[in-house]
């Protein structure tokens, strides 16, 4: 059983697709306004028409994270993703919160081009440094757990024999900037996302 169809698929190439999507999915776009909502219908071609269960969905876009506590508190939506800062209030609510691990993850990424961190010795000296325990607890209020690999433990491409080979250590990452001739009081710039944990 073909699980598209060459006229609808073909459309595409014609089609812009940022304001009209073409698809052969179980559901199609109806209705579209970008950066705001989209309205998706059950598509009654689908090979598989047991597979939508709802008729209709409505999707809509709040970048806030307290406006969409608000909205789910006044049942303007249905459901929504809670950042960490959300979760206690919601509860408080009496909303039911469903918690489950997911694939993000915070790190890192290195210019190697700037001073000092072509050397192996301050990279790892930087993952001494960091307490990821303190991180989830902190910024996270405990919805999360520190990791070594991009997987969530419980996930099937987790690797339960990935080491952590980077223990929060401020007294080896000292010893490792010593060795590596980081003078006292350097300093790094990092840049991080405006958005919330």
């Amino acid at each position: 059983m073909p699980l598209s169809r060459g006229t609808e698929s073909a459309a595409a190439f014609d089609a812009d697709l940022a304001r009209n999507p073409v698809g052969t999915g179980m559901y199609r776009v109806t209705e579209y306004q970008p950066s705001s909502s989209a309205t998706y219908e059950r598509n009654p071609d689908y090979w598989d028409p047991d597979a939508a269960a709802a008729a209709r969905m409505e999707f809509t876009s709040i970048t806030d994270s307290q406006q969409r506590l608000n909205a789910l508190r006044t049942d303007s939506i249905a459901a929504t993703i809670l950042d960490a800062a959300n979760v206690a209030a919601a509860e408080s609510a009496g909303l039911v919160v469903d918690s489950a691990p997911v694939l993000q993850f915070y790190h890192l990424q290195l210019n190697l081009s700037r001073e000092y961190l072509d050397d192996v010795r301050v990279r790892r000296a930087i993952n001494h440094a960091i307490n990821r325990e303190d991180l989830v607890s902190g910024l996270l209020f405990d919805l999360g757990e520190p990791a070594v690999q991009p997987f969530p433990s419980g996930y099937f491409a987790h690797d339960e024999s990935v080491a952590d080979l980077y223990p929060y250590d401020p007294q080896r990452a000292r010893q490792l900037l010593d060795e590596a001739g980081v003078p006292e009081g350097h300093t790094l710039e990092f840049i991080n996302q405006n958005a919330p944990a």
